[in-house]
């Protein structure tokens, strides 16, 4: 305020015969003049009041002026146009009183930066009792004015601001008849009574459907980013003491919320107390937490100690489920998340949260986490049936294609803190692992076995497998000390054979293991090509170390699968020379088969033909004989014939 400018208050009362008279009472502030006259009768039995108080119309000019930024923007010639005006009625007892009061401003033109107010509006509210009775109200509108205060609030003229309550007194209790406050997109109604102290109430209220961004239009700075393209709505129910709020219990019997294509809705209760109860029961056909929440950029963080549970949490009771029909979040997408929880005396345990991601199945039922000590203490169980090794390992660890395959696991670990540096450090429990038609990405096991012996056996040339192939995978570990240790060895079925591995793989992805390879014998023959044949397969120790990203064979004892495979090469060359002898016995042996048998054949052939020259000679003498035979006997009846002739 500015030297010169009126601030004044005077006060002039007189008190006689129980009646306390005001016979001035004036506060003057810039160019607002404020006027109070009446009395209030038997102060000492039940008051009764009659006062007027007002400023008529004034000028808003004096009174803005002492807000610092006008004064600064708005020069001293510069009038600031607008009207206001003050009035206040009250008169009556508390069997009988009616009161009324008005705030109103008019034709306001106020332009100066960080300050709008232009336009017009006014607030009235009444109050009449009779009795027992109580008939309130109050009606704002505010929607004329354009009012604009820094960041905080730029409110346009015709933008709804609007209130109007109506309130009524039944015995002991207040009834909310009318309650509808309008700001900008936001629509409030609800109704209910309460005893006339604010205790016991029972109000309903209901939240329109809106868009934060509408709201953010006139609230700037109060909503920001991804949120402010959300859609919210709700319905609640309010019971308790409004004057002890930890006495409230809200119940929201309708939430509802959207956001692009993501949306929940359910409903939830909040009990307050030394211990809030919450319950609540939510379903999202679809939830992209990236949308809402997009991560920020993976910068290193400085070391601030173990993160701090609030105290609250050890004392809230809440239990509830969250379904999730598709999710997506880090980039990575979920289907069927189903999750109930609860969380009492500061235990967080997860009766169930089963989700598909990956391509495969996620349990963490049974997983508990106690988060009253510091820091705190987790049992992890968790289930993963058939999920592609690479998209999870590439997401969650950043290995990209490193390992691929189904994967397999079960894990029932205890350990502390709530980032993985702490807990990694702290993890101890079992792990089960099983892995189908996976690879290993630049683990090449055929170069480490064949190439140190390829200047002995040329032969080795045939082309090296990048990767190691994994047609089966089955181990079990124990986890310590940031490392998971084979419990037993581990047989890895690979193309190049059976694979049996000792030793542990760290947290950190690192790689000590040592084993066996039995070296198979398809394999000999497709690198030699064909030409190095094993009956069986040939043991080879080697040791696995490196990463998971960058796994190198070493140790590889190449002098017994070097001396394997020349004797095999040796013993091929006599079994070859001994096959070659056989061969040719056998094709001397066929040739001269076959000359007895063309000599016996040609005997057998002449033999024919003089049996057959001999039947014929046969033959014709035989037919000679007879026909000797055939004629002797005519010759011999012509005679008798002659002879019998002669006797007659």
């Amino acid at each position: 305020k500015p030297v010169g400018v009126p601030m004044a208050l005077q006060v002039d009362v007189l008190e006689a015969k129980q009646v306390l008279t005001i016979k001035t009472g004036d506060l003057t502030i810039g160019s607002l003049a404020l006027t109070t006259r009446g009395r209030i009768e038997d102060l000492r039995g039940t008051p009764t009041v009659d006062i007027t108080a007002g400023t008529g119309p004034f000028s808003i000019d004096g009174l803005v002026r002492l807000l610092p930024a006008v004064r600064a923007a708005v020069p001293p010639d510069v009038g600031i146009a607008g009207r206001a005006e003050i009035a206040l009625k009250a008169k009556g007892n508390a069997s009988a009183f009616a009161g009324d009061l008005k705030v109103q401003i008019t034709g306001a033109d106020l332009r100066a930066p960080g300050a709008t107010l232009v336009g017009s509006g006014a607030i009235t509210a009444r109050a009449q009792t009779t009795g027992a009775g109580l008939d309130a109200s109050l009606n704002a509108d505010l929607t004329g004015l354009a009012v604009r205060a820094g960041d905080a609030v730029d409110k346009a003229a015709g933008v709804p601001c609007t209130a109007q309550v109506t309130l009524a007194r039944a015995g002991e209790r207040l009834r909310f008849g009318q309650l509808q406050v309008v700001f900008g997109p936001v629509v409030l109604t609800g109704s209910g009574d309460m005893a006339q102290d604010g205790r016991n109430a029972n109000l309903t209220l209901g939240l329109k459907d809106f868009k934060l961004a509408d709201l953010a239009r006139v609230l700037p700075s109060a909503i920001e980013g991804p949120m402010a393209a959300a859609q919210v709505g709700l319905d609640a129910t309010i019971k308790g003491d409004l004057p002890a709020p930890d006495s409230l219990a809200i119940n929201l019997t309708s939430l509802r919320f959207k956001h692009g294509a993501s949306s929940l809705s359910g409903t939830a209760s909040v009990k307050g107390g030394p211990a809030p109860v919450i319950r609540f029961d939510l379903n999202a056909p679809r939830l992209d937490v990236d949308a809402l929440a997009p991560p920020g950029p993976e910068t290193a963080e400085a070391d601030t100690g173990p993160v701090v549970i609030p105290d609250i949490v050890r004392d809230i009771d809440a239990r509830g489920r969250l379904y999730i029909g598709q999710g997506s979040a880090r980039g990575y997408t979920f289907t069927d998340f189903d999750g109930r929880l609860t969380l009492q005396k500061g235990r967080l345990s997860f009766e169930k949260m089963d989700f598909k991601a990956f391509d495969g199945t996620f349990s963490a039922a049974r997983t508990v986490a106690d988060l009253r000590p510091t820091p705190p203490k987790l049992k992890l169980r968790v289930d993963l049936s058939q999920v592609d090794a690479a998209k999870l390992l590439s997401q969650l660890a950043g290995t990209g294609q490193a390992l691929s395959g189904r994967v397999t696991t079960k894990v029932e670990a205890d350990a502390t803190g709530l980032d993985w540096p702490t807990i990694s450090k702290s993890l101890s429990g079992a792990l089960s692992l099983q892995l189908q038609n996976g690879r290993l990405k630049g683990a090449n096991l055929e170069t480490a076995l064949f190439d140190p012996i390829q200047r002995r056996l040329p032969f080795l040339a045939g082309k090296r497998a990048p990767d190691l192939g994994l047609d089966r995978v089955a181990g079990a570990f124990e986890v310590n000390n940031g490392k998971m240790h084979l419990k037993e060895p581990m047989t890895l079925m690979t193309p190049q054979g059976p694979l049996t591995l000792r030793g542990n793989i760290g947290l950190d992805q690192s790689l000590d293991l040592i084993g066996v390879v039995q070296v198979s014998p398809e394999v000999v023959r497709r690198i030699s090509g064909n030409r190095i044949k094993i009956a069986r397969a040939i043991p080879v120790g080697l040791k696995l170390v490196g990463s998971l990203t960058d796994p190198k064979f070493s140790g590889v004892e190449t002098d017994g699968l070097a001396t394997a495979l020349l004797a095999a090469v040796a013993g091929g060359e006599v079994m070859a020379a001994k096959a070659e002898a056989e061969r040719l016995a056998n094709e001397a042996k066929a040739r001269a088969q076959a000359e007895a048998d063309k000599l016996k054949a040609r005997a057998q052939a002449e033999a024919d033909k003089a049996k057959a020259r001999a039947k014929a000679e046969a033959d014709k003498a035989k037919a000679r004989a007879k026909a000797e035979a055939d004629k002797a006997k005519k010759k011999a009846a012509g005679k008798a014939k002659k002879a019998i002739k002669g006797l007659f």
